[in-house]
Formats: structure tokens, sequence, C-alpha cells
């Protein structure tokens, strides 16, 4: 295997770990992953950082692979700050605009199982913190599937791309 079509549609995200986890196996050990801003400061997401507070080990395992993401107007969060890393070390992404969430809640339970989720960090990517709060990740290639068809038209386009030599 040389090549890979990660497929982030329909993904919301979730927790971050996993993504430190599994960006960590496309990436160089001197590579910065995202800016985090809170009220407490600037926390820089990098492999150092990653080895320190996220126990993370396995670095550049897939660093060689031409890849491609597919994403949708449903990927989100931790997907799309995935797809977004991959994006700026020169993976084409495919499909339409994502979400746009570029921020992380912490959750506040409440008396009476009630909860409270509050925004605590903003995120941004690489050194020149690129946001993707408002617009989401716009990919390379915007293919749209359409409901009525049966072919997978954002597939197709990213195995056009690989077997033409495309993928990072």
């Amino acid at each position: 295997i040389n090549s890979v079509i990660l497929d982030w549609r329909w993904n919301p995200g979730g927790i971050v770990g996993p993504f430190f986890e599994t960006i960590a196996l496309f990436m160089d050990k001197n590579d910065t992953l995202l800016v985090a801003m809170s009220r407490a400061g600037q926390i820089v997401c990098d492999s150092l950082f990653m080895r320190n507070k996220i126990e993370v080990k396995e670095f550049g395992t897939f660093k060689g692979f031409r890849v491609v993401c597919l994403v949708n107007n449903r990927t989100a969060s931790a997907a799309e700050h995935f797809v977004k890393t991959m994006q700026r070390w020169g993976y084409p992404v495919v499909g339409e605009h994502t979400v746009g969430k570029a921020t992380s809640q912490k959750k506040f339970d409440l008396f009476g199982g009630s909860a409270v989720w509050l925004t605590t960090v903003k995120i941004y990517f690489g050194s020149n913190k690129d946001d993707i709060s408002k617009t989401g990740v716009v990919p390379n290639f915007v293919v749209r599937n359409s409901s009525d068809s049966i072919k997978d038209l954002q597939l197709e386009k990213a195995i056009e791309i690989l077997q033409k030599g495309g993928g990072g």
C-alpha cells in the first residue's frame, strides 16, 4: 500500500486525543499541528507537546504515503482538524466545505443531572494561525454528490487524483 483515501464525510469529530494519536502517523517530528488559545494563554501543539501531554510515541509511520481526504458539510470538530492539518501539509481534500468548528468545550455537570458546555479553547492551524471557524475546511477539489445519483463523485475524484500520482 502506498496510497490511501481517508473518508471523513459525516464524521462529527469528537475527543481530541485520538486526533493527536492518528495525525502523528503522518507528521514529521518538527511539525506544528495547531495553536490553542485560551484565557490562560497560547498552547502550541507539536510533537514535543504530544509526547509530554498526550503520550504519543509514533511519528511519521505513513509520511511517505499518497493520501486524499474526503469531506462534506457534516465533517466537524476533530475530524476537520485532522483534514485541515493534512491539507496544510500538501495532501489534497475533495468534497464540500466542512462545518467550521474551531473550538473545544468542557462539560460542567450541574445539580439535578443538567450540564453546561463551556467553550474553553479557540483552535488555529499552523504557525500562520489559519482559522476555519467561518469557512470550514475549503476543499482543494469542490465536488458535490447528487442525492439522486448512484455514483460517488467525491470518491471517484479521489481515485483519479491518486491514479495521476497526486496525493501529497
